[in-house]
């Protein structure tokens, strides 16, 4: 009976048993089927819901990314897909990976909680720390070489010889030669070699491995004692001071990559979201500190997910950072990275392309480095022997000017020096130099030194000119919107002590000059200020006439040919002020016949006369006439110029008058050249032999009716010296500068004529004692 009963209760455990196993059977594939085929269980669900496999493997791969994905009102995820692509594209993309994308998976900045007790916590101990570490980021930019292969160890020998050995030298940076191991590549004591753990794969082209390793040191050594980090292949040359100047104007707290702009092709994108640019890595690009620094701890998993050997090396990186940083290559349309495609170009040559840029790439043997070398130091030392030539000139000048202002024959430049820092508050006591251009390529200086009053420009004078003329051009078209055939006209300039040079240029179109642009160069750096457009006024000239001059004659006659026959001649006006005898008679007065005759063969000008009375003649008394009388127009704008009876002017004098004129704003002191009695009446040359600037006269202006008035307080002036001083205490600016367009024929006067008033008298005696001794000086 037992063994029947044992019997029977085994049966009775048995088949618990089998029904558990098979249990935990059906189990284990109905996990396995969950975990391993999602798609297929939802397809067992009623309603038969999807999940992509986009967004399983973004899940998988970033799971904060939907936690704190936001949404941009285009619906688009932000941390997801850029853009939808087109069917062509997707063609390209392997099925398996047709709907991956690059899970961006950027680290928030930590939120920084301010201590309350930091300042009971600081001692000295903890300032020395803190200084030695701003003080280790001494150094701007730091250089990597990746050199794939023994197959560029010629350029790599040569390149330690050149530009490599000038950049150490010049304790701007540190640069370091990433090489694989086994590749003869010498350490020197200018350039330090790093060999890295990669065999090589390709004679020219670093791998990603190499590319990767490389950035790894450079988190390991260099972080923290530079701002930059330039990567280049080793058969690239590079323009090393160009660089260092390119990184001064960058902002290493900044994340920036930097190169020269690939366009992603279709074939190389595996994700749907992949960069649709990329910087290349051939001739090199610059990553910020900061962008390097979020990189670091990341560079393992790039190595592991974005490595390939079909794929560009630019793109690799790129994915990286826009998976860890979420930029994009920051690129210029400017070529400072050249690539080469198809052969060397000659530096030399007219049309070479990249006479600006920073790198070049590729360099495919030793003499096209050489001979690139040998170009870009050519060129640094014509800057470096222009900016001598300009700092020689600055210094000349400022000498000039300061001894001119009160300082001693022997005094030397000592800026801020008393007595003298107050003198330039206001700038445009200074006199200007005029550049005029003769012919094409050719100029003239007009200036007021002592030395010669014309010369031919200096090389370095017109490499500066060429400058200011693009700069003024380039104002004009981006500023005032004024485009179409421009050109240059006169050029002014003048060094102002503590500041700089300064430049108007004359702006034409359709031969007309239209606006004045000024520059200014404070010591090398040089930009555009404001603009001035030539205002469409009337130029009112006023000359103060005694009856019966025999002179008026000539005037008239230079007045014809000077603004009477020239276009627009409509916007030209005369204004006579006549001094009478006691006897005049109108009908008579030949001085008014004449005026006469002119009027009735220019018909459309304005040519009028105010009768002066009998009383003795006053240039400046019959200016100061002429101005109460002349009524100002609609726009509340009479521009006003004094003339002189022996006054030569061509067209051109007409433009400066509005250009060199502001309303409100500034007055126009011209300096006319003064010939010499012994000068061919019919040579128009400037130069020593022929006169001289007449610095010391004051007497012939240009001004708005409102501003003359604002400038003498509603009083009359007593002289033009006067008018010139008090125009620089009520505000105004005023414009000197020699005036190549005016001159003064020379003649002799009766200064003790009785005719003449006390005040005519004195100013005629102290204009003939200058005149004789300024003459005496060029004819002795």
């Amino acid at each position: 009976m037992k063994p029947a009963r044992q019997n029977q209760r085994l049966g009775h455990n048995f088949l618990p048993f089998c029904a558990g196993i098979a249990c935990g059977i059906f189990i284990s594939i109905f996990l396995f089927l969950l975990f391993a085929s999602p798609a297929i269980f939802h397809q067992l669900l009623p309603g038969g819901g999807r999940v992509t496999d986009s967004d399983e493997y973004s899940r998988s791969l970033n799971p904060v990314q939907h936690e704190f994905g936001h949404k941009q009102p285009g619906g688009n995820d932000v941390l997801g897909v850029d853009r939808k692509l087109s069917q062509d594209e997707r063609a390209f993309i392997p099925s398996s990976n047709q709907n991956k994308s690059i899970p961006i998976q950027v680290q928030p900045d930590p939120i920084l909680v301010e201590d309350p007790a930091w300042e009971s916590k600081l001692s000295p101990v903890h300032i020395p720390g803190y200084l030695s570490q701003e003080l280790k980021l001494k150094k701007k930019v730091f250089v990597a070489i990746l050199n794939p292969s023994m197959a560029t160890a010629p350029i790599m020998k040569l390149l330690q010889k050149t530009w490599a050995k000038d950049w150490i030298h010049s304790g701007n940076g540190d640069m370091t030669i990433y090489t694989p191991m086994g590749s003869d590549v010498r350490q020197s004591s200018e350039v330090k070699v790093h060999h890295l753990s990669v065999l090589p794969k390709d004679a020219l082209v670093p791998s990603s491995t190499m590319l990767y390793q490389a950035l790894g040191d450079l988190c390991s050594q260099h972080i923290d004692t530079h701002q930059h980090f330039f990567i280049a292949n080793s058969n690239s040359y590079i323009n090393l001071p160009r660089l260092l100047n390119f990184t001064n104007h960058l902002d290493e707290m900044k994340l920036l990559w930097i190169g020269k702009k690939v366009i992603t092709a279709p074939a190389q994108k595996q994700f749907t979201n992949d960069p649709e640019l990329y910087c290349a890595t051939g001739p090199g690009f610059l990553l910020s500190r900061n962008a390097l620094q979020m990189l670091c701890p990341r560079l393992q998993t790039c190595q592991v997910e974005y490595s390939a050997d079909d794929v560009d090396l630019g793109l690799l990186l790129g994915r990286c950072l826009k998976r860890f940083l979420n930029i994009n290559c920051t690129y210029s349309e400017k070529d400072f990275f050249y690539e080469m495609v198809d052969h060397f170009l000659d530096p030399y040559s007219d049309t070479c392309p990249y006479k600006e840029s920073i790198s070049l790439h590729p360099v495919s043997d030793e003499n096209s480095l050489f001979k690139l070398h040998h170009f870009f130091l050519n060129q640094q030392l014509n800057e470096t022997k222009r900016m001598n030539e300009y700092y020689h000139n600055v210094i000349q000048n400022m000498d000039r000017v300061l001894v001119q202002e009160g300082g001693m024959a022997d005094d030397r430049l000592i800026l801020g020096r008393d007595g003298n820092a107050n003198r330039y508050q206001h700038g445009d006591v200074i006199t200007w130099d005029l550049i005029e251009s003769i012919n094409k390529g050719s100029y003239k200086l007009y200036t007021v030194d002592g030395g010669q009053p014309s010369r031919d420009l200096t090389f370095s004078d017109e490499i500066v000119l060429n400058k200011v003329k693009s700069i003024a051009k380039k104002q004009m078209e981006d500023t005032d919107g004024i485009r179409g055939r421009l050109s240059t006209g006169n050029v002014f300039r003048r060094v102002v002590p503590g500041v700089g040079y300064q430049y108007m240029v004359d702006l034409r179109k359709d031969n007309k000059e239209v606006a004045t642009v000024y520059v200014d160069q404070p010591y090398d750096r040089m930009q555009a200020v404001s603009t001035h457009l030539a205002p469409d006024v009337t130029v009112n000239f006023v000359l103060p006439l005694q009856d019966g001059s025999p002179y008026f004659k000539e005037f008239m006659q230079m007045f014809e040919q000077a603004c009477m026959s020239v276009e627009q001649a409509e916007k030209i006006s005369l204004l006579v002020i006549l001094y009478v005898s006691p006897s005049f008679d109108q009908q008579k007065s030949e001085t008014l016949s004449l005026l006469n005759l002119y009027k009735q063969k220019y018909h459309h000008l304005s040519l009028r006369w105010i009768n002066a009375q009998a009383k003795p003649y006053s240039h400046v008394e019959g200016t100061a006439m002429a101005i109460q009388a002349l009524h100002s127009d609609m726009n509340d704008k009479t521009l006003i110029c004094s003339t002189h009876l022996f006054t030569q002017m061509s067209p051109e004098f007409l433009h400066h008058a509005k250009l060199n004129t502001i309303h409100g704003e500034q007055l126009f002191f011209p300096i006319p050249f003064q010939r010499l009695n012994t000068t061919d009446e019919n040579s128009e040359e400037i130069s020593k032999s022929n006169g001289f600037w007449r610095t010391f006269d004051y007497s012939t202006f240009c001004g708005y009716k409102q501003d003359i008035t604002r400038a003498c307080g509603g009083e009359a002036f007593k002289s033009g010296a006067d008018l010139y001083e008090q125009a620089l205490t009520s505000g105004l600016d005023v414009f000197r500068a020699p005036e190549h367009a005016l001159s003064a024929k020379w003649h002799e006067r009766d200064c003790h004529d009785v005719h003449l008033a006390k005040s005519e008298q004195k100013f005629c005696g102290e204009m003939s004692k200058n005149l004789h001794l300024s003459a005496s000086v060029i004819l002795r």
